[in-house]
């Protein structure tokens, strides 16, 4: 049967692609001056074979395969006159995802920017844009997750001894346009930093200041403010050290004060020119469940902002992508760098879990009887092969050795498998390129 209404959606898509990648290539607003174009394309293929991804396998349950597609065309802009734009639209689906042979699209703009320069150091990028700052602890890219794009306005002052980041986002509903409507929740109302970064000959310090605003129901705003400093020092030519440490005040939706912090100590020793080990620890402060039986105690438990989740706490992600233990969390690991070939990588990270206050077990409303603080022990392989610039694949396999604790921290249930084999096949070919006056 025709289905007009799944074809004219298709056919929008397709002209409106069309008609930006014409606009791109044709108009020239700066005649004058020369500017660059240029249009990229995005594949990411993932396979997945699930027997724990993101939550235990349990007796009776039914391993998982799938294929996750990534899909994406990129538009670059810039010219002489300092002015830089982005657009960016993607689609994320999974193979087969699809309801009566129509399609379901989930085409989204990933980034829409602005960026102009007043000076060589002055400049203001409007938009929708990534927040990428040093080793993403506080705001991250994971690339492909529209959550982790920001609508902001960013000031930034670069010059050759400090950089300073200003940015101002106010979000709001805009099905009541003229009177004031409740926020989404889990979405900040509205959000300010600071961050300045300096560099020495041997150390690099960034230093924070963020204030982050959750609206309630009734539309007043409880506000957080994290701050700290991210400081790398190069000890001798082979070993380095990056110390990372933030604090955490305010209120939080409950309108419980906070007071909660954030540490990572990371030891990197370059053991050859394609090697290096990393000893680390990266914790999370967390609140005694049982203290949360009386409202006047604070939480200490650490909001992990817009940080790298995926991969942050093992590539099964078990920790801060769907679940945020309450009780907190310390990661000791060891990770292992090897590049045998230009082309060729290995890494493999051995965690070890553990809560950084005290849990329970499901039912234990009496909070009489704190579990063991042991989580379990993660390993993480994964190998990467680059076939060219453009065109990449790797394979992953990670498993848990969980504990009771963490059985406990999932329901209860007694889990029977906690692994998961991947493969992310990555392409970015570039269609289009053009340097003109």
């Amino acid at each position: 049967m025709f289905d007009a209404k799944a074809t004219y959606s298709i056919i929008s898509r397709k002209y409106l692609i069309l008609f930006a990648f014409s606009v791109l290539t044709t108009f020239n607003p700066f005649e004058s001056y020369s500017q660059r174009t240029s249009v990229d394309l995005g594949y990411r293929i993932n396979p997945i074979y699930s027997r724990g991804f993101r939550q235990p396998l349990y007796d009776g349950d039914r391993a998982g395969f799938f294929t996750m597609q990534r899909t994406r065309l990129v538009l670059n802009y810039s010219n002489k006159d300092s002015l830089k734009a982005q657009v960016i639209f993607q689609d994320r689906r999974a193979w087969g995802e699809a309801s009566d042979r129509q399609d379901v699209s989930e085409v989204a703009i990933f980034r829409a920017w602005v960026e102009k320069n007043f000076t060589p150091e002055l400049s203001l990028k409007l938009g929708r844009q990534g927040l990428i700052y040093d080793n993403q602890n506080i705001f991250g890219g994971l690339d492909w997750a529209g959550t982790l794009a920001h609508d902001v306005a960013l000031t930034k002052y670069e010059s050759d001894k400090i950089k300073l980041h200003l940015a101002l986002a106010f979000n709001a509903n805009r099905v009541n346009e003229l009177k004031r409507d409740f926020f989404r929740p889990n979405l900040y109302k509205n959000l300010q930093f600071l961050w300045a970064r300096k560099e020495w000959e041997k150390i690099k310090s960034s230093f924070w200041f963020v204030n982050h605003g959750l609206e309630k129901a009734d539309t007043t705003v409880a506000y957080t403010q994290t701050f700290g400093t991210n400081t790398q020092v190069q000890l001798n030519p082979k070993l380095k050290f990056r110390g990372v440490f933030f604090q955490q005040i305010g209120r939080d939706v409950t309108n419980r004060k906070v007071s909660a912090n954030f540490l990572s100590t990371h030891f990197i020793y370059q053991a050859a020119n394609n090697l290096n080990l990393t000893l680390a620890l990266d914790k999370m402060s967390g609140s005694d469940i049982g203290d949360f039986s009386d409202p006047s105690t604070k939480s200490n438990t650490y909001d992990n902002l817009f940080g790298l989740r995926h991969g942050r706490f093992g590539y099964i992600d078990y920790f801060y992508l769907l679940i945020e233990p309450t009780a907190g969390l310390q990661d000791y690991f060891v990770k292992l760098d090897y590049s045998p070939s230009s082309k060729f990588n290995i890494k493999n990270l051995l965690h070890y879990f553990r809560t950084d206050k005290d849990s329970y077990a499901v039912g234990d409303f009496a909070f009489a009887n704190p579990l063991d603080p042991f989580l379990g022990v993660e390993n993480d392989l994964i190998l990467t092969y680059k076939f060219s610039n453009d065109y990449n694949a790797s394979f992953g396999h990670s498993i848990m050795f969980g504990s009771n604790t963490l059985d406990q921290m999932f329901g209860g249930r007694k889990s029977r498998d906690n692994q998961v084999f991947y493969m992310v096949i990555s392409a970015t070919p570039r269609i289009f390129e053009s340097k003109s006056n």
